[in-house]
């Protein structure tokens, strides 16, 4: 009981409990050395897709295989955890200097460069390494969990395979997230968004032929609040679903009122990947149709290359059926 309660059944590495009880010890054991001591949050960069394509026991066996090159790459006194999922955390103590736990960051890039054997295939995978510092950026075991995976995302948002090191203008941004997460999800709700319409132009006759349908957002608190700001919060925290089929809905309501005052007009709705992977695309858009009466020829789906191309034999079927 006592092994399962603060051990990982998978890699068998300890988990969030026994490494939060670490923590403590190595903090108060930096304080009385005048050491430092640093925390290293590690997420696999696509790690989702090898489960998807070769089933989750070779993802299991993936993830044993990362925990067996991370243990060989730590120093005597190092702690190294798994705390669910494809996340691992390193604790780093006795450090003379912060240069020292980048150098095992590296090293850690390092292991990556070689491809893991599963199912007698050469997988390639990177990871996503965080870092934060006691007594630098906090004094508590939370925090510095927290701050080594707030800069985790911050390495993630560079495109993957590398590592950042927490700075206070992390949790800036952290809880600016936060708070537009909260207003735009208020904002959806009460139907505080607006439709905007950028016209296309038909070159050689200078004639409009459609037009594309691009949301867009003032808030009582935050003021305007760019696209390019609240999509990618929108993506990441499941709010895409209701924004995106709000504005489907109100650019059929837009098609149909268009075509009843005789000024019928093609709309281009932009679709985000998450919607276009979900299974219930194809209902919502006619639902959306039949509830508007908008003529279907006249609502054009765009969808990116990248989305298409992710699983392109599903895609096809998807783009037929939406067509059709």
């Amino acid at each position: 009981l006592e092994h399962i309660a603060h051990f990982d059944a998978l890699t068998g590495l300890p988990n969030r409990v026994l490494l939060a009880d670490r923590l403590r010890q190595g903090m108060t054991q930096a304080q009385r050395r005048g050491k430092l001591l640093a925390v290293v949050f590690l997420d696999l960069d696509g790690f989702k897709a090898i489960n998807d394509h070769h089933g989750h026991e070779a993802g299991d066996q993936l993830l044993i295989a990362v925990a067996t090159r991370m243990k060989q790459a730590l120093r005597e006194g190092d702690s190294l955890a798994r705390i669910g999922g494809d996340e691992f955390v390193v604790m780093l103590s006795e450090m003379e200097s912060e240069d020292e736990a980048l150098v095992v960051a590296k090293k850690f890039l390092l292991m990556f460069e070689q491809p893991y054997e599963l199912q007698q295939q050469q997988i390639h995978i990177g990871g996503s390494f965080g870092v934060s510092f006691y007594p630098r950026d906090a004094g508590d075991a939370a925090s510095l969990f927290r701050f080594a995976d707030l800069a985790m995302y911050k390495a993630k948002q560079g495109g993957g395979y590398g590592y950042a090191c927490y700075s206070p203008e992390m949790e800036q941004r952290a809880q600016e997230h936060m708070a537009i997460h909260l207003r735009l999800k208020e904002a959806i709700s009460l139907g505080k968004l607006k439709l905007l319409y950028q016209p296309q132009f038909d070159c050689p006759s200078g004639l409009i032929e459609g037009a594309e349908a691009l949301v867009r957002w003032h808030d009582d608190v935050l003021g305007e609040v760019a696209p390019s700001k609240f999509i990618p919060i929108a993506e990441a925290t499941g709010l895409i679903f209701p924004l995106s089929e709000w504005v489907l809905e109100t650019a059929c309501k837009q098609i149909a009122a268009w075509e009843k005052a005789g000024t019928p007009l093609r709309v281009a709705v932009n679709i985000s990947a998450q919607q276009f992977r979900r299974s219930t695309l194809l209902s919502e858009v006619r639902a959306a149709l039949e509830r508007t009466g908008a003529n279907p020829r006249l609502l054009e789906i765009e969808i990116t290359e990248t989305v298409a191309m992710a699983q392109p034999v599903a895609a096809i079927e998807q783009i037929k059926e939406l067509r059709s």
